[in-house]
């Protein structure tokens, strides 16, 4: 296999200081991927330790196929990684919340050093079961096909993961009414989802995602059905709730939209290819 050229050295010189401070821990990582059984497969490689601060709103770029949602599913527990054995380290840390953010399963703060050996976990028996428990609760997703039910209304939507995780049903009512007002789908919180705008589609899937405050909330192309000022608009909007969690909720992009990159970004990890393989090749630090 061809290997990637010699790269910019990364994690930055700013990497946090302290473990404690990277709510996810990655390295190692060769991630085979393949359209179809008979195709030949894409590999991602993270050779160095990729580290995800705790609070950061990190953006993932870098040119079409060069395996940005590949990555992104590694991350996010959605893909087993391939090499698992292997890997030099993935680890997840959960920060502490508020009992109002963790009004759901959780009836009180959750512990500071609630940590997951994600490698051990994924090789477990119940690896799959628990992956998606971990997901639930601590993880919110904006896929690029956003994945919506028809079915629902907005308010409906929007309110899903609160009710999976069990918050009582004023908190979910509270929360909801909250995030469709800053989202501006107040209006539209009784239509069905087949029957408002696709950026209006766009809100509500960014609104769900954020919804229980979760530790993580990964972004695969979240503006793509939004013009340029409503689509800056939604990720303040996104931004603001984030810091108003007191800094325990982290925000992943995937974006080609370099302005977005550059005006929301604390973090830019950047990606190459060549066809045949991905790697991460550099990562960039910006005033929060």
């Amino acid at each position: 296999m061809n290997q990637p050229a010699e790269r910019v050295a990364y994690p930055s010189a700013t990497e946090p200081k302290v473990a404690e401070e990277c709510v996810l821990e990655i390295g190692g990582l060769e991630q085979v991927f393949r359209a179809n059984a008979g195709s030949g497969g894409f590999t991602v490689h993270v050779r160095e330790p990729l580290l995800i601060p705790r609070g950061g709103f990190v953006t993932i770029q870098g040119p079409n196929g060069c395996g940005k949602t590949t990555l992104m599913t590694v991350l996010a527990l959605l893909r087993r990684p391939t090499n698992l054995a292997d890997m030099s380290m993935f680890r997840l840390r959960i920060p502490e919340r508020s009992s109002d953010l963790a009004a759901g399963v959780h009836a009180a703060p959750i512990p500071s050093r609630l940590e997951y050996d994600l490698k051990s976990v994924w090789a477990s028996r119940q690896g799959n079961g628990r992956m998606g428990d971990i997901r639930r609760q601590y993880f919110g997703f904006c896929p690029q096909q956003l994945e919506l039910l028809s079915a629902l209304n907005v308010a409906e939507t929007i309110g899903l993961s609160l009710r999976f995780n069990g918050w009582p049903k004023s908190k979910v009512r509270e929360r909801v009414q909250l995030l469709l007002d800053e989202f501006d789908l107040v209006e539209k919180k009784r239509n069905r989802i087949d029957n408002i705008s696709g950026g209006q589609q766009q809100k509500v899937t960014i609104a769900r995602a954020i919804a229980h405050s979760p530790a993580i909330v990964f972004l695969d192309e979240p503006t793509a059905f939004l013009h340029v000022r409503t689509a800056h608009q939604a990720l303040s909007t996104m931004r603001k709730l984030q810091h108003e969690s007191g800094g325990t909720t982290t925000i992943v992009m995937i974006t080609h939209d370099n302005d977005l990159a550059e005006e929301f970004s604390t973090r830019i990890i950047n990606m190459e290819g060549d066809g045949v393989q991905g790697w991460v090749s550099n990562v960039e630090d910006r005033a929060a």
